[in-house]
């Protein structure tokens, strides 16, 4: 028998650090993986920040097409909050799914994590769209 978790806390640790609620619901594996993809798309991001031949213009300036470095960052915002997105959502449905299979009710304090976690995601996505549609 599967030691049953917290879907909430299995999400929680995961939004802390990405692949730690896998790790807790014991997939370590799957969280390994979870912690190589979000942190080599975040490496990908800030050495597209550091590494680039333009340093320190003005924010407004970044998404100019003579500056092409910065021109890739909405969609690697994206792909590291999309990880991180995934990964609080898998972690969280993992756990879930197991106390369903043993015939458990989370407790009515997940549900309201449950819109806690879906209020950040959503507010997410707004902010990668608004960063995509400044971009062009």
């Amino acid at each position: 028998m599967k030691k049953l978790r917290s879907p909430g806390i299995s999400a929680l640790l995961s939004a802390l650090f990405s692949g730690l609620g896998q790790i807790y619901n014991g997939s370590v594996l799957r969280g390994i993986i979870l912690m190589v993809l979000y942190f080599e798309s975040l490496n990908f991001l800030i050495s597209t920040l550091v590494d680039s031949p333009v340093r320190l213009i003005p924010f407004t300036d970044i998404f100019q097409p003579r500056y092409f470095p910065y021109k890739m960052l909405p969609s690697l915002v994206i792909e590291v909050f999309l990880v991180w997105a995934y990964g609080i959502y898998d972690a969280y449905a993992m756990a879930r799914r197991r106390l369903e299979e043993e015939g458990m009710e989370p407790s009515p304090r997940e549900g309201v994590l449950r819109y806690i976690l879906l209020a950040i995601v959503i507010g997410g996505i707004i902010i990668s769209l608004f960063l995509i549609i400044r971009s062009f």
